[in-house]
C-alpha cells in the first residue's frame, strides 16, 4: 500500500493471517522500517488478523531523505493520515492495537496525546525512551567526514546509526542484515535526538492525564532508557502496566515470542474493549 501525504510517498505493508479478526498498526524504531518487525505478529493472540507496518517518512520504502527525521507535526499528522486511510480503505471500525518500538514508541505516544484522545485504541510499546540516557548517544556522536559532510552540512554532528543499532539489538543475525541493508542509513543527523527529546518532554509533561490502556516492555539491560525514572513515572498509573524483562537489551523484537505472548494476551484479556 502506497499513500501520498504532503509530498511524501508512504509505504505500508499489510499482512493478513485469516479472513477476519482484529487489527494492529506497528511503528518502527530509529532509521529502521517495517520489514524488521513482522515477527511481532506472533506476539499477539490468535484473534488478530490484520497487521499494518508503516514506514515513516524518510524511512525504509517511504520517500524522503534517509538519515533525517521530519518535524513532530509532520510525524503525528502522517500517522493520523495513515490510520485514517487504513480504516477507510479496509472498512475497519477501529484499529484495536497500536504497537511500536523505541523511537516509534515516542511517535505512538505523541500521536495518542495529539490526535487520539477519544478512541478505544490500546498501545503496546517496547523500549520507548521517555527518559533517554543521553550519555549513550553523546559518547558516540561524530564530526561529519568529507565522504558525507555535504549531506549533513546544516548540522555539526551525526550519529553512527548502524553501529548503534548493533549495540541496541545484540542479535548477530539481525545486525548483519542491518549492516548490509541500503535502506538503513549509515549515519543519522543529530536532529533525531533533538526531535525525539522535544516529543518525549511533551509526553512526560502530560503523562498523568493519559487514560488509554498501555503495556510497556523494557529490557533490564537497556542502555538507552533511564529505567529508574520510567518506573517512577509509570508505577502510579492504573491504566499503565510496565514489564521489565531480565537479560534483555533495548531492542527486544527479535527475542523468543514466548517471553512476550503470554503477558500480552493476559493484558488484552484484562481490559477488553
Amino acid at each position: 500500500m502506497e499513500l501520498n501525504f504532503e509530498g511524501y510517498s508512504i509505504h505500508i505493508t499489510k499482512i493478513t493471517t485469516k479472513p477476519s479478526g482484529k487489527s494492529a498498526v506497528y511503528l518502527h524504531g530509529m532509521c529502521m522500517y517495517g520489514d524488521y518487525y513482522h515477527n511481532l505478529i506472533d506476539f499477539l493472540p490468535d484473534d488478530y488478523a490484520n497487521f499494518y507496518f508503516i514506514d515513516m517518512p524518510n524511512h525504509g520504502r517511504s520517500s524522503g531523505e534517509k538519515g533525517f527525521l521530519p518535524d513532530s507535526t509532520t510525524i503525528v499528522n502522517s500517522i493520523d493520515f495513515c490510520i485514517s486511510t487504513i480504516k477507510k480503505e479496509d472498512r475497519l471500525d477501529r484499529i484495536d492495537l497500536i504497537s511500536a518500538e523505541s523511537m516509534g514508541g515516542i511517535f505512538a505516544l505523541y500521536y495518542l496525546l495529539k490526535r487520539d484522545p477519544e478512541s478505544n485504541n490500546r498501545y503496546l510499546i517496547f523500549g520507548a525512551p521517555l527518559f533517554p540516557n543521553w550519555s549513550f548517544f553523546f559518547t558516540n556522536l561524530k564530526q561529519p567526514e568529507s565522504s558525507y559532510c555535504a549531506l549533513f552540512a546544516k548540522d555539526k554532528m551525526v550519529l553512527p546509526v548502524k553501529m548503534l543499532l548493533g549495540e541496541m539489538t545484540r542479535n548477530a543475525v539481525v545486525y548483519k542484515q542491518i549492516k548490509n541493508d541500503p535502506l538503513v542509513p549509515q549515519f543519522a543527523n543529530i536532529n533525531y535526538l533533538l526531535t525525539i527529546h522535544k516529543m518525549a518532554r511533551e509526553i512526560n509533561s502530560s503523562f498523568g492525564m493519559i487514560s488509554k490502556d498501555i503495556l510497556f516492555f523494557y529490557g533490564e539491560e537497556d542502555a538507552i532508557c533511564n529505567l529508574k525514572k520510567i518506573r517512577q513515572q509509570n508505577q502510579p498509573m492504573k491504566n499503565v502496566k510496565t514489564i521489565f524483562v531480565p537479560k534483555e537489551y533495548h531492542s527486544m523484537f527479535w527475542a523468543d515470542k514466548d517471553t512476550y505472548k503470554p503477558p500480552i494476551k493476559e493484558w488484552l484479556s484484562d481490559s477488553p474493549l
